[in-house]
């Protein structure tokens, strides 16, 4: 696990290619200057609901690049990743969501991928 730290403002949190279980700490969300969230071939073994993740994250408004690919997610993409409106890219592909993308993803205007 990694969190690049740039005047004790955590920007990045990483934790790709780890053995994850549980929930994210709902304090991520008190980290408001976080950019990008890494957490890619992370979670296996265990399924992992995306909703555990986004009532952490939601919180950060200046959150651009999420990555959750490659992981054991089950259910639907939440709404709540709708909120995150300087959202540039959102890797959520490789997992077991299913379901329709949330109409919200048509007001970020932002996002590219």
């Amino acid at each position: 696990m990694s969190i690049l730290i740039i005047s004790r403002i955590a920007v990045e949190l990483s934790l790709s290619v780890n053995r994850l279980s549980g929930t994210v700490p709902f304090e991520v969300g008190n980290l408001s200057k976080l950019g990008k969230i890494f957490i890619s071939n992370s979670i296996h073994g265990t399924k992992f609901d995306p909703k555990l993740l986004t009532s952490s994250v939601h919180h950060c408004f200046f959150l651009e690049y999420l990555f959750l690919a490659n992981n054991e997610i089950i259910g639907t993409i939440p709404f709540e990743i709708s909120m995150l409106t300087n959202l540039k890219e959102a890797h959520l592909f490789k997992n077991q969501l299913e379901g329709s993308i949330p109409d919200g993803f048509i007001d970020l205007r932002t996002l590219s991928k």
